[in-house]
């Protein structure tokens, strides 16, 4: 981790030596979704999360759907920024294998 923060004032110091100028926003420590706090639903052709969230930070759900021959598919759910519900639907003829994540942005 010391190693891409040292990355990363290299290059803003490279930067601002020739001239441009660059704004930086660090996230928060805490600006994340802790798969702790939610709740998790399983149906047929989805998976649904619902989620608190104090910071209001983005995050979103991701699963994989598999197909009849055996095919993994990524799914993405809905964006949310903060507590929500974020609902991974997967194509047709496609079905939840039950693992995922909650993908903090």
């Amino acid at each position: 981790m010391h190693t891409a923060r040292s990355l990363r004032l290299g290059i803003l110091a490279a930067a601002l030596a020739t001239g441009f100028a660059i704004t930086v926003a660090a996230p928060a420590a805490n600006a994340t979704v802790n798969p702790a706090n939610c709740q998790l639903s399983f149906g047929s052709d989805r998976l649904v999360a619902d989620c608190y969230n104090s910071t209001n930070s983005a995050w979103y759900l991701q699963t994989q759907c598999v197909d009849p021959r055996g095919h993994d598919h990524t799914v993405n759910g809905q964006l949310r920024y903060g507590s929500g519900i974020s609902i991974a639907q997967c194509p047709l003829n496609t079905t939840p294998d039950n693992g995922y994540a909650i993908i903090n942005i």
